[in-house]
């Protein structure tokens, strides 16, 4: 059976082996950026936890009709059993390094072998298609079709802080979310660009880049180039502040990036 999952939120995707990984980082709300919170979520009545070390709750959406059940994530390690094809990394996103920065270095290690201080999750992905979907006013997401031999994906989700292994089943989608859960229930964003800023906090020589990604033909995202393999979202949220066209937290050329 396939789900499909959709990241949402400041999430970096980088290339490693077998496949690729998406790490989420901590934020907890210092140097002028809000506080994200990192979950997985899913229709209510569509996510079943099991194991020690979840914290759940219920969300209703701003539409008063939608609820999600979610459970919190803090420094873990996420993978999924699957057995999909070869998987097709997100390519199509923008990278952080594309004309924004004079200088780029690596990824720092302490989001490649994370702990709750620095990271809120490390996402493994080792087979499925990645697609985009895009919200209004033009933040892009992505979302990986993901097989599964049952009718329920497992998700097993590792503490790094004590080693031990908690579970959730998926009957259908799923979203694995790194941003303020408010935007879900209540507030529409802030005009707040920092948001994408913390992606630069997480290379060396970080500190060199200041630019947000633009409309325009500099740092611009390419997801025109792939419009075949676009997907609705499973969960959208609006960008802007009614009647303004400011950016917003998470109101960028795209809310995921990819290094380099």
């Amino acid at each position: 059976m396939d789900h499909f999952v959709q990241f949402l939120g400041l999430v970096l995707f980088i290339s490693s082996s077998p496949g690729y990984e998406a790490l989420l980082p901590a934020v907890d709300g210092s140097g002028n950026i809000l506080k994200h919170d990192a979950l997985i979520l899913a229709p209510s009545g569509h996510l079943t936890f099991s194991g020690d070390g979840w914290k759940t709750g219920t969300l209703t959406q701003r539409d008063g009709i939608h609820t999600w059940d979610y459970g919190e994530l803090h420094g873990d390690e996420i993978s999924f059993e699957t057995n999909g094809p070869g998987l097709s990394p997100p390519s199509f996103l923008i990278h952080i390094n594309d004309d924004c920065c004079r200088v780029m270095g690596s990824v720092r290690t302490e989001y490649l072998q994370p702990d709750e201080i620095h990271s809120a999750a490390t996402v493994l992905i080792d087979d499925g298609d990645a697609n985009w979907s895009i919200s209004r006013g033009g933040r892009v997401d992505t979302v990986v079709k993901m097989s599964s031999s049952g009718a329920e994906l497992v998700v097993n989700v590792k503490s790094k802080k004590t080693g031990k292994v908690r579970y959730a089943s998926l009957k259908d989608d799923a979203v694995i979310a790194n941003f303020p859960i408010k935007y879900i229930t209540t507030d529409n964003p802030p005009e707040d660009e920092l948001h994408f800023m913390r992606y630069y906090q997480m290379v060396t020589f970080g500190f060199f880049c200041n630019t947000n990604p633009k409309r325009g033909n500099q740092c611009a995202d390419t997801t025109e180039q792939y419009t075949a393999r676009r997907h609705d979202p499973i969960i959208g949220i609006p960008n802007f502040k009614d009647g303004e066209e400011h950016l917003s937290a998470i109101d960028i050329a795209c809310s995921n990036s990819q290094y380099p």
